[in-house]
């Protein structure tokens, strides 16, 4: 698969992502730098092309930019931790509510 032809300055930690990978139709995230060198979460999926007879021609890969999903589950993350907390304080007073009675 070369990489490199499609985005010589990601090609590095894309092919890294993808070692060892060996399940195709599948996708994963991962974090790579754009052109002006910020993070962008993407989506990659993959899977096998391969000929009538089952040799394996191409790889083909799929790009998708989720920075938007993974900043409203950071949030629902965020969100999800808070209201634990609030849980958690608020049972902490009732149990000490009740052994004060």
């Amino acid at each position: 698969m070369d990489l490199d032809a499609i985005m010589p300055k990601d090609a590095d930690g894309i092919r890294d992502a993808f070692a060892g990978k060996t399940d195709t139709g599948k996708s994963m995230e991962v974090t790579v730098k754009n052109q002006e060198g910020e993070n962008t979460h993407t989506l990659l999926s993959f899977s096998e092309i391969v000929e009538d007879h089952g040799e394996l021609m191409h790889y083909a890969i799929f790009f998708q930019e989720i920075n938007e999903q993974k900043k409203y589950q950071n949030a629902l993350i965020a969100l999800n931790n808070q209201l634990e907390n609030r849980v958690g304080e608020l049972l902490r007073h009732s149990k000490k509510n009740q052994s004060s009675t």
